[in-house]
């Protein structure tokens, strides 16, 4: 396994062999949920997105299917160059801006903007495009792995559920039960496969916006199968809680769109369409059970209580749960007690069900600090009784040690992107947010209104600055009042 500094040294290289240019800056971009790891290159005004991952098979499936896409002009990376072992290649910069990222932070509480409803509705003509067009004379034989999303692969999305879910949150079940249910719902969803292209990941942190176009990224797990995943994959994300009227005025526009493609019946779809659903909200439970709870992925964890939102609204509509009752039961089971062990302090009924109102009206305010040890720890910032937690930075690797974040500080990107290269910076981020949260959500129950939360470093200037940051964030997105504080940022130096 090569070291970050041997990957960023190949890299260079092979931007080199490709611009005929020197890259004079290099930038880590933040780790997702897989092994593979990205970089920005610049020289001058040429700039390339590197990819490193050592799963070669995964490598030559993304670079055939950009090709493919490519022939049939869909907006997908450019692929430039890759290396002789197939593990490093560079591809199209795309920029930062995501369609997630014009989501509002409480969308489920008013209507998505009127702009970022039109990018959705331009994704969804773009996903029929890919589906349909992209599909058009596909290998899927030769380039994807497996080649089709058959009742196999569906069983296999349905046991990542139970085992990276039901039983490391430890829901009981009964195993023989459930597995007939699993059969029964399998033969269901794959009775009708059409010859469409389905991304498996269709959503909208792998929608790129750049020069008033969208862009797909990781399809390197596409394979022929059902389009109503890739919609259901979209509209139904956990993070963006889609309002359920622009919901479902999107499902319509997708329907209208496939006429020019496939024809079906809207009855037909709409189902088809909700047991994908219903399967995509199981898949990803799973998922945010790996990454989450197992590997301490913050991003995953906070993701789990939305989608257990999204398998509320399941319980309503999804028609033919008789056929099904021991899933039924585990959702129900889940919907009641996931939320309290995720966070324990939640206590009583009254407690567990007061809502958003309550949080909207809590008095609380949460004082976040950054500060240096050589200067001592921070003062009461309640001038009351007190109360909170002061967490010790330094165990991090420190990016002051070199030259160049020295005169920076865990307010810029660099800073941010070298810490998040580091699994344990992921692990303790998860463990504050959780530790902060059960505190959080106790303090507003018995209507406390002042918390403390100091994070300390050497110099009060780059881990300290990053962790007050990230909690500071993630508090806000809940809808928590916050102060924050970074008491050592006069004596930073000047960049």
């Amino acid at each position: 396994m090569p070291t970050e500094d041997a990957r960023i040294e190949k890299l260079h290289r092979l931007f080199h062999l490709w611009a005929g240019l020197s890259a004079n800056e290099i930038e880590a971009l933040p780790a997702s949920g897989s092994q593979r790891r990205y970089y920005r290159l610049i020289a001058n005004n040429t700039s390339a997105i590197g990819v490193w991952n050592p799963d070669v098979e995964e490598n030559q499936r993304f670079i055939a299917l950009a090709r493919h896409f490519q022939k049939r002009q869909l907006p997908v990376p450019d692929i430039f160059m890759e290396s002789p072992e197939k593990q490093f290649f560079l591809q199209t910069d795309l920029g930062e801006l995501r369609l997630f990222d014009l989501l509002p932070p409480t969308a489920e509480k008013r209507s998505l903007p009127i702009e970022t409803e039109k990018l959705y509705r331009k994704s969804i003509e773009l996903l029929l495009r890919l589906q349909f067009e992209g599909g058009e004379n596909l290998d899927y034989q030769k380039i994807c792995k497996p080649p089709v999303f058959d009742q196999q692969a569906i069983l296999a999305d349905l046991h990542y559920f139970k085992y990276y879910f039901l039983k490391i949150f430890e829901l009981p079940f009964d195993e023989s039960a459930l597995e007939k249910d699993f059969f029964k719902l399998a033969d269901k969803l794959s009775q009708k496969i059409p010859d469409s292209f389905q991304h498996r990941d269709y959503q909208s942190r792998n929608l790129m916006l750049k020069d008033e176009q969208i862009y797909v990224i990781d399809f390197q797990g596409g394979r022929r199968g059902e389009m109503t995943y890739d919609l259901a994959a979209l509209l139904w994300q956990a993070r963006a809680q889609i309002p359920p009227k622009q919901r479902e005025q999107l499902f319509l526009h997708y329907a209208e769109g496939l006429k020019n493609y496939l024809k079906i019946s809207l009855e037909e779809l709409r189902d088809r369409y909700i047991g994908m659903v219903l399967l995509r909200s199981l898949q990803v439970l799973g998922a945010y059970g790996l990454r989450g709870k197992i590997e301490g992925k913050p991003h995953f964890y906070q993701s789990i209580l939305p989608a257990l939102d999204n398998l509320k609204l399941l319980l309503d509509i999804w028609p033919h749960w008789q056929k099904t009752p021991q899933l039924y039961h585990c959702l129900q089971q889940a919907q009641s007690e996931i939320p309290h062990k995720l966070y324990p302090s939640q206590i009583g009924t009254e407690y567990a069900n007061m809502g958003n109102q309550k949080r909207a009206e809590n008095s609380l305010l949460v004082h976040i600090s950054s500060f240096s040890y050589k200067k001592g720890l921070p003062e009461d910032a309640s001038q009351k009784h007190g109360g909170g937690f002061v967490f010790d930075c330094r165990f991090l690797d420190n990016p002051g040690r070199l030259e160049k974040y020295k005169k920076l500080s865990g307010l810029d990107a660099e800073v941010q992107n070298f810490l998040l290269q580091r699994e344990e910076t992921h692990r303790f981020i998860q463990r504050v947010f959780s530790l902060v949260d059960e505190v959080v959500e106790k303090y507003i129950y018995r209507e406390f209104d002042s918390l403390q939360v100091h994070f300390g470093c050497t110099g009060g200037q780059h881990r300290s600055v990053f962790m007050a940051e990230q909690l500071a964030g993630h508090l806000q997105e809940q809808g928590v009042k916050t102060v924050l504080t970074h008491r050592e940022r006069s004596s930073w130096p000047t960049p």
